[in-house]
């Protein structure tokens, strides 16, 4: 694949103006669980960036931090008020030990062969790495269990990192335990894009993948111990972002809306709201209450274990990408056009908030608590809450 195509392929992915892959009724089943079949997953190219990341003036709530890139950035996750991560295009895995006000490259940590999957008595070892950067290795979510603790995931193929001794290279995820002093690679059995990951500790994990745009069916890969155990295929449902409320119940949302009851062993479809369409963000309160967000400014919200859920106004028509709550009733929306939205009373209402720019898209949120936000966006651009 050409440079052209490749770069085409990533503006649709990370752009402004996403196509959601395709979705249909034809065999789907309202109840899924076990082992799925596999696919093929879409490529990316090299590259590198460069530059530092954008000085907006501050406003009222929010301060640009410099994160040390221009790069595009896809997701941030705080674990406390002084550790997180982010991460996006170009070999970019960033970590601040500071609350944001310093970011240093960790991408140079990620290590070499270990056993990846072990799914029906198969055993798989990742072929031997060597790390050298070259700007090719795209991450799409990063989930922080604890200040040293967290998970990251990647889309396929991230050259270099994936592993190329099985018959299709498979896509990997990074974990770290030590604050990112070393980061394992670990394969989920898939050549997916891998979107979304909830970290439950620093060994266990559910992460949601998609597949092509022709070839739009979903896993659910259940990591436990470090290591790959259960891979659960979801036809059409196009997945990009997975939360649990607790150890059990839990959402992944995008085409469709599913929810486990047993740590993502089985997953159930859930109804959407009449309108909503592509979802691209979700957070589990709890056992009973979550919020998603996606296309066209909708938020929607559960309270009854997903049962039913409501439309909530959120003022805007945007494309939201990302919602993070820290606690029922207090949390934050973020999508195009800078756009960064906050409730105090549960998504009843919202308040648009000015995130000192229109230029950028904000990809992501991490709340700690109330007093303590980041968002993250294109263009290397994180901003803290103050």
């Amino acid at each position: 694949m050409n440079k052209a195509a490749i770069l085409a392929i990533l503006s649709i992915i990370i752009g402004l103006t996403i196509t959601a892959p395709g979705c249909g009724s034809s065999g789907k089943s309202n109840t899924v669980s076990g082992p799925g079949g596999t696919g093929t997953g879409t490529g990316t190219g090299t590259g590198t960036g460069t530059g530092t990341s954008p000085n907006l003036p501050p406003t009222d709530n929010w301060e640009t931090v410099n994160s040390g890139t221009s790069n595009n950035l896809n997701s941030v996750s705080f674990a406390s008020a002084t550790a997180g991560w982010a991460v996006g295009e170009h070999d970019t895995l960033l970590r601040t030990s500071d609350g944001g006000d310093t970011w240093a490259s960790q991408f140079s940590n990620i290590t070499g062969s270990i056993v990846n999957y072990n799914i029906s008595g198969q055993s798989h070892i990742v072929s031997p790495y060597e790390n050298t950067p070259d700007g090719s290795a795209y991450f799409l979510a990063v989930d922080a269990a604890s200040p040293t603790a967290a998970w990251v995931t990647c889309f396929n193929p991230c050259l270099g990192l994936e592993d190329y001794g099985s018959s299709h290279g498979r896509t990997p995820c990074l974990l770290t335990n030590d604050g990112g002093s070393s980061w394992t690679r670990l394969a989920a059995a898939t050549n997916f894009q891998i979107w979304g990951v909830h970290a439950f500790n620093g060994q266990d994990a559910a992460i949601c993948t998609i597949g092509a745009a022709d070839h739009p069916d979903s896993d659910v890969y259940v990591m436990k111990g470090g290591v790959c155990r259960e891979r659960i295929l979801l036809r059409w449902a196009g997945l990009y972002a997975i939360s649990f409320g607790d150890a059990s119940y839990g959402w992944t949302v995008g085409a469709d809306i599913m929810r486990s009851t047993n740590g993502g062993s089985s997953w159930n479809e859930q109804t959407k709201p009449s309108g909503v369409n592509q979802l691209y963000g979700v957070d589990a309160v709890d056992s009973n209450t979550a919020f998603a967000c996606g296309a066209g400014g909708k938020i929607i919200k559960t309270t009854d274990g997903g049962a039913s859920w409501s439309v909530l106004d959120s003022g805007v028509s945007v494309k939201l990408r990302d919602i993070d709550f820290a606690d029922a009733n207090t949390g934050w929306c973020v999508g195009g056009g800078g756009t960064i939205l906050r409730t105090t009373d549960g998504g009843a209402t919202w308040t648009a908030m000015d995130s000192g720019t229109t230029s950028h898209t904000l990809m992501s949120v991490s709340v700690v608590d109330a007093a303590h936000v980041w968002v993250c966006g294109t263009g290397g651009l994180i901003l803290r809450s103050k």
